[in-house]
């Protein structure tokens, strides 16, 4: 049992998932039984693959509603925190091997 908690992945990456299903899904509210849970771990999902803004737009797109600017700029803002903290995480994990 303890052999298999060292192991070589990053939980990093698990830990943010959870913590985003828990922004739209939240642990103290039920969702068990209902289409909403499933569709908030969808967009957790869909977040994590490609990205606020990719994802939102695309929503938007095939809904054929328009996006706002204000809206954009949020997401744009929110991917590029997330594209530098992952770069952060990356460097530190390096620099901690050395």
């Amino acid at each position: 049992m303890i052999s298999q908690l060292y192991h070589k992945y990053d939980t990093n990456s698990n830990e943010s998932l959870n913590r985003s299903a828990t922004s739209y899904a939240p642990k103290d509210r039920t969702y068990s039984m209902s289409m909403s849970l499933a569709t908030r771990i969808k967009i957790v999902a869909g977040v994590q693959l490609v990205g606020p803004l990719n994802f939102w737009t695309d929503v938007h797109e095939r809904m054929k509603l328009p996006m706002s600017s204000p809206l954009k700029s949020m997401l744009t803002e929110k991917g590029e925190r997330r594209s530098y903290m992952r770069e952060y995480q990356q460097r530190s994990m390096v620099s901690a091997l050395l």
